[in-house]
């Protein structure tokens, strides 16, 4: 899991390098491979694609988080990642199905601000 976090970590820089996503790229997927039912590694490498703009993969991934993981905070993020990443390829009713999913699925997570802000948005 340790991989997951670094990736994480490196991706969530203000503004990452290339270099810098690069290597988060390299260790999600080693972290996916070392684990591949971990909900948590699923996140980690989805949130790379996310921010290296491979929007399509990283909503795949993103699934498969959300697929592997029991209600709660992190499911309700990753089910929040998802939506966020079908608002980027422009599937605005799947992105507004998962930020409803995700604000049904936790009281509390750690973007449930964002979320309840891009439901706003995709309501209007």
């Amino acid at each position: 899991m340790a991989q997951a976090g670094l990736a994480r970590a490196l991706c969530d820089l203000a503004s990452p390098t290339q270099q810098q996503l690069d290597r988060a790229l390299e260790l999600a997927e080693r972290s996916r491979s070392q684990q591949p039912e971990s909900p948590e590694a699923a996140s980690a490498l989805g949130r790379v694609l996310y921010r290296r703009q491979d929007y399509a993969k990283a909503a795949e991934v993103f699934e498969q988080a959300v697929k592997s993981d029991s209600a709660g905070p992190r499911r309700a993020q990753s089910l929040y990642d998802l939506a966020v990443s079908y608002q980027a390829l422009g599937d605005l009713p799947r992105a507004r199905e998962h930020v409803e999913k995700s604000l049904a699925d936790a009281a509390d997570f750690p973007a449930r601000e964002q979320a309840l802000s891009l439901q706003e948005k995709l309501a209007g």
